[in-house]
């Protein structure tokens, strides 16, 4: 924890934050009836599914989701914090400025700690979304180490109590990582993306030439799903670094913010070609069976390599006809696709945890009131369940091995992923 205290002292010192403040919501909209800001809902802990607004034309613009059918299973909440129901900490939305231009940020509440993180997340989401709405002009920058200190600025207001008085539910010592971005043209008609991310929230611009790339990413040491690359901690600190982006887009292009609960799920040798064929790919607007229908659950733990996914999703579209919304619904199906079979490990390894734990303490009741009887408890006996629970942790650990071979920490996770063109006209 030596990282931690030496970030929680740096922050606590150095320059004086010059940044302004984001105003309040009630605040934010002029006559015009803008900024326009889609966030998810803070009460609501569990997925939130798909949000499209067409909030300015009826074109499909922009789009929200977080609908990660296979995500960490109910019964993971159930067992690890007696919570009935998941817990999505994945937070965030998108914006369209009054200059024509969009806007987004996405946060992911870390490991353990549940709804506490994911209100810390929201507040952080919401926060950075209506500083952008206000003063995102301030990202026009050129110098990268001027936009970077932005950035941290904007990081270090996020995470005080006071810029979060509006969020209903305490949050305190929640931590997330996270990214914001911001489009804006030049005054010679060029679009810039401009931003900045925490820990190993990404960025993604997919280009219509096919030529996808991620803008910011925190490579995992040893593909570790535990490794964030740092964090924001609610009431205390930025940790880690903060590392900002200043990327030339094309009118056509789409920016894809999202959490590591998709990026994860990639290999990294061919990552942009992969992300292409996603998108591109009409075979993921429904979803799908597992990933091959080979027997043997090794079988299906390697992520799909880039020949592999041509040979299955048959033919592609061109970019410009594919809208934002169906890019969050392709690549939800993948998400569900390649992470079926680690899920459905997951979820029985869960169930049978949570079965050993009742049927041990109906023995223990059991023994209790007749301590001369030797015989188990009703039920299944417990050395069979132990059998198949440590049956198995075997298979997945062989699993994630090969998974890690192909330098990805593919994982069950909550994702959320927000799709939008630069401009909105």
């Amino acid at each position: 924890m030596d990282w931690f205290y030496r970030a929680l002292r740096r922050s606590r010192q150095g320059r004086v934050n010059t940044t302004p403040i984001a105003p309040r919501a009630s605040d934010l909209e002029d006559t015009s009836g803008f900024p326009k800001i889609v966030l998810t809902q803070e009460k609501f802990l569990m997925s939130q599914g798909l949000m499209l607004k067409k909030l300015i034309l009826q074109y499909d613009i922009s789009c929200l989701s977080t609908c990660q059918p296979y995500f960490n299973p109910i019964v993971v909440f159930k067992y690890n914090y007696n919570i009935p129901h998941a817990v999505n900490m994945d937070r965030g939305g998108f914006g369209h400025a009054k200059d024509g231009t969009n806007f987004g940020a996405v946060f992911d509440g870390v490991t353990a700690g549940g709804p506490v993180n994911a209100y810390a997340a929201q507040g952080f989401a919401e926060y950075s979304l209506r500083w952008l709405a206000a003063h995102k002009h301030r990202l026009q920058v050129s110098d990268k180490l001027a936009l970077q200190q932005e950035a941290f600025n904007i990081f270090q207001h996020c995470i005080s109590h006071r810029n979060n008085s509006e969020l209903k539910h305490d949050a305190e010592g929640g931590a997330a990582t996270g990214v914001i971005a911001s489009c804006h043209r030049l005054p010679r008609g060029r679009l810039i993306l401009a931003g900045a991310s925490v820990g190993d929230a990404s960025a993604i611009v997919i280009n219509p030439d096919g030529l996808s790339h991620v803008v910011t990413k925190y490579v995992r040491a040893g593909s570790s799903a535990k490794d964030t690359g740092g964090q924001l901690t609610m009431c205390m600190g930025v940790h880690g670094d903060v590392n900002a982006f200043i990327e030339e887009i094309m009118e056509n292009s789409i920016i894809v913010l999202t959490t590591d609960g998709f990026t994860d799920n990639i290999g990294k040798d061919h990552f942009g070609q992969v992300l292409d064929i996603i998108v591109r790919a009409p075979f993921f607007d429904s979803e799908k069976e597992s990933v091959c229908s080979c027997s043997g659950p090794q079988e299906h733990a390697h992520l799909p390599s880039v020949e592999e996914l041509k040979a299955v999703v048959g033919s592609l579209e061109n970019l410009e006809d594919i809208g934002c919304k169906t890019i969050v619904l392709r690549i939800s199906n993948y998400l569900k696709w390649v992470t079926k079979v680690l899920f459905d490990h997951e979820q029985q390894y869960y169930s049978l945890q949570i079965e050993l734990q009742q049927l041990e303490l109906e023995k223990r009741q059991a023994d209790s009131a007749n301590p001369n009887d030797d015989n188990c408890c009703h039920g299944k006996p417990l050395d069979s369940i132990q059998e198949r629970i440590q049956e198995i942790e075997v298979e997945c650990t062989a699993m994630r091995k090969i998974q890690k071979a192909q330098h990805a920490a593919a994982k069950t996770d909550d994702a959320l992923v927000v799709a939008m063109r630069p401009v909105w006209h």
